[in-house]
């Protein structure tokens, strides 16, 4: 055989070999993330997803500083920006494209385009909106100073735990349901008694246990109340107290 025919073999048979090697780790890729694209539901393929994050009002610091005085281009929470920090990182890995809002500005137009909400109802507008359009949950964050997270299934209260001036155990609310402004969208609302619960209730979409009992339900709309246990001011254990239809009738 002539050199050229071998030198276009080799060339072939790389080419094929490098092909192949793509194409399995593209298909072991997809089998990794099914899960993950799987609790988005259906609406993360048709549009796109917009991620807005809660922000402080004038009255949250108080009677003696006000938010636009203290820093004018408006205040968040560290622990949610380092929520918003790992979640557009795991849905960049699942393929699912983000576009950044903020409660102070909510997305004109874009409520009819899937949405996650982070924070609660004091930080992020669209939470209430959500919950005048119909979006309410069992679990409802409750009074001021301190902040109750109840859970009206089981008539239980949460209160955040301090140890010497630190958080040592946060609680936080995961709701998945369809968009009220398009229910062929869905709509996610993330959010903690502080930071800590909102960040930790972002890594619960990283825990396969999670996601293995959200697909077990008979329906798509559901509701999470969860611990998030502090370690060196990091959410690093996430417990999901209850996972259930959202509204769930209780007993």
């Amino acid at each position: 055989m002539s050199p050229i025919f071998d030198l276009g073999t080799n060339l072939a048979a790389s080419a094929l070999a490098f092909v192949v090697g793509v194409s399995a780790r593209s298909a072991l890729h997809y089998l990794q993330t099914y899960r993950s694209r799987s609790f988005w539901g259906a609406g993360v393929r048709k549009g796109k997803t917009v991620l807005c994050l809660g922000s402080f009002k004038a009255s949250d610091l108080g009677p003696y500083m006000k938010v636009e005085e203290f820093e004018p281009t408006g205040l968040a929470g560290l622990g949610d920006a380092k929520a918003v920090h790992e979640l557009t990182a795991l849905l960049s890995k699942i393929g699912i494209d983000i576009h950044m809002s903020y409660a102070d500005s909510p997305p004109a137009g874009e409520t009819r385009d899937n949405l996650v909400l982070l924070g609660g109802d004091e930080t992020n507008d669209l939470v209430v909106v959500a919950k005048q359009t119909g979006t309410t949950s069992n679990i409802e964050f409750q009074g001021a100073s301190p902040i109750i997270l109840y859970d009206q299934f089981t008539r239980t209260s949460y209160k955040t735990q301090w140890e010497m001036g630190r958080i040592t155990v946060d609680y936080g609310r995961f709701i998945r349901k369809g968009n009220p402004y398009n229910p062929d969208r869905t709509l996610v609302m993330i959010s903690g008694i502080y930071g800590f619960g909102t960040w930790g209730g972002v890594r619960l979409l990283n825990d396969k246990d999670f996601l293995r009992k959200c697909a077990a339900l008979e329906v798509f709309d559901m509701e999470c109340i969860f611990e998030v246990r502090v370690i060196h001011g990091e959410p690093e254990i996430v417990r999901p107290i209850a996972i259930r239809p959202l509204n769930a009738t209780p007993p």
